[in-house]
């Protein structure tokens, strides 16, 4: 699985187990939703684009991905929090 597109589904939380270390997905739609709450080490791999816009998100937690180093070519779009 390379892209997951859970846009508009009503999402109010990501939790860490939910995308598990998926080493091949690369692209994921989370935009339009309610999320709050992005769990601690949600991401595990290496992502290359993220859009989280339109959401509910007041913060965004620095360790919600586990290696910083390997984000470094990643889009990622939190707008309209």
């Amino acid at each position: 699985l390379k892209t997951i597109d859970l846009k508009k589904n009503e999402l109010t939380i990501i939790k860490r187990n939910y995308f598990g270390k998926n080493e091949k997905l690369k692209f994921i739609y989370l935009s339009f939703n309610f999320i709050k709450y992005i769990e601690p080490y949600s991401f595990q791999f290496e992502i290359e684009f993220m859009d989280i816009s339109f959401n509910n998100l007041t913060n965004l937690e620095s360790d919600v991905f586990i290696d910083y180093s390997r984000i470094k070519n990643c889009d990622i779009f939190i707008n309209n929090n």
